[in-house]
């Protein structure tokens, strides 16, 4: 199974990909759709159209039993147990240790099929 942790950056979850009339978004915006696992962030809007691009995860972690989550953005993962859902239209939306006193700040996980 595969997740996404997207921090700092404005995200929506679709089951299509992004194009050029998807303009309704801010720029670097995150796209990630969840038919493919395939992530995009928006570079441009020129003359209404807009420029997605395919973003690889900035890191990615592994657990023992070979479930991943793709993350984007800065994280502060030490040492913390990342649970994956069975259903697959759960997210994990968190904010780990955003203080970096080595204290786990807030965790939430959401339920709620598309995003």
């Amino acid at each position: 199974m595969i997740g996404w942790l997207v921090k700092g950056y404005p995200y929506v979850f679709k089951t299509v990909v992004p194009g050029s009339a998807d303009t309704n978004y801010s720029l670097f915006s995150i796209w990630i759709n969840i038919s493919t696992n395939i992530a995009y962030v928006l570079s441009s809007i020129v003359n209404g159209q807009a420029e997605w691009n395919v973003k690889q995860p900035d890191s990615v972690i592994n657990d023992a039993t070979g479930n991943q989550i793709n993350v984007i953005g800065k994280t502060y993962i030490r040492g913390i147990a990342v649970v994956f859902m069975e259903e697959k239209n759960y997210m994990l939306k968190s904010v780990y240790d955003a203080d970096s006193d080595g204290i786990v700040d807030e965790v939430e996980s959401i339920d709620g099929g598309m995003w």
